[in-house]
């Protein structure tokens, strides 16, 4: 099946695979198109599957129908780990949707938004009576999340972030000096509140690391990537990085997360294209 509103990244470590297939030596990532928000599809070695945010709603399910298309082209059969990493429709919306066409097995998140509005309440309550029918876990930096050949870590979550380096991690880097955090004149923004509680992960195969980070805010990337240290691969915000791995965002919202000095921090050695500017 050709792929065509997704990115592909394959990963591969020495194993024991045999000409026989009977053996995955890859995690496989796939970095789906949802016009906004958020869906990458991590594949594990042993088959597993985690999926980082659903994308929209409505749409006569067309975010949920890409990411299945995702699914099948990688042999999976149902989620076995959903990260939601916030509350705000273009990350949770797809959900429910999403669940009409493949089981989900585990539900992880940071546990309650803080958005009052009518309608965020009530999307969010939808979210809710579906997790109900599953297993619903809040996550909490320093987690793990369990799934044969991947080291899943925690790093922020509900506002807190990890405060112990990685192993491998936590030496002083340099970019990050004179680093300056936003005060209330950004932060008192809509939907802050909801953005800087994002869940972030750091997810290992072997030797290659990547980190996906919701819409965590400005302040929150700084304090979260303290603990660690280098990645492989990073994702952009698709709507908010408007120049790549060593540009200072720029303009709009964009002032309110991806710092220079954090990826400078990160040290991506690939970064995921930006859906949103081949358009």
């Amino acid at each position: 099946m050709r792929i065509t509103s997704a990115v592909v990244l394959w990963v591969t470590v020495l194993s024991a695979a045999t000409s026989s297939g009977q053996t995955r030596d890859t995690l496989d990532i796939y970095v789906i198109d949802v016009e906004g928000g958020e869906a990458t599809l991590f594949v594990a070695p042993s088959g597993e599957s985690m999926l980082v945010d659903t994308g929209w709603p409505g749409f006569d399910g067309r975010d949920a129908d890409r990411i299945v298309a995702a699914a099948q082209d990688a042999g999976v059969t149902r989620i076995d780990h959903l990260i939601v990493t916030h509350f705000h429709t273009d990350h949770m919306g797809g959900a429910a949707q999403l669940a009409d066409r493949l089981p989900i097995v585990n539900y992880l998140d940071h546990g309650t938004t803080v958005d009052v509005g009518e309608r965020p309440r009530a999307a969010f309550d939808r979210y809710v009576t579906l997790r109900r029918g599953a297993t619903h876990r809040t996550v909490a930096p320093g987690d793990l999340v369990p799934i044969d050949g991947l080291d899943v870590r925690i790093i922020a979550a509900d506002g807190a972030v990890l405060t112990s380096a990685l192993p491998g991690a936590g030496r002083p880097n340099p970019h990050c000096e004179g680093f300056t955090l936003h005060g209330e004149d950004i932060l008192s923004r809509y939907g802050d509140a909801e953005d800087q509680r994002s869940v972030s992960a750091v997810i290992g195969f072997g030797q290659f690391r990547s980190v996906i980070m919701g819409d965590l805010t400005w302040n929150q990337e700084q304090r979260a990537t303290q603990g660690w240290w280098a990645v492989d691969v990073r994702q952009p915000d698709t709507r908010r990085d408007p120049g790549g791995p060593v540009a200072e965002p720029l303009r709009g919202r964009s002032r309110r997360r991806q710092s220079a000095r954090v990826v400078h921090r990160e040290s991506p050695r690939l970064r995921a294209p930006d859906r949103e500017r081949r358009r």
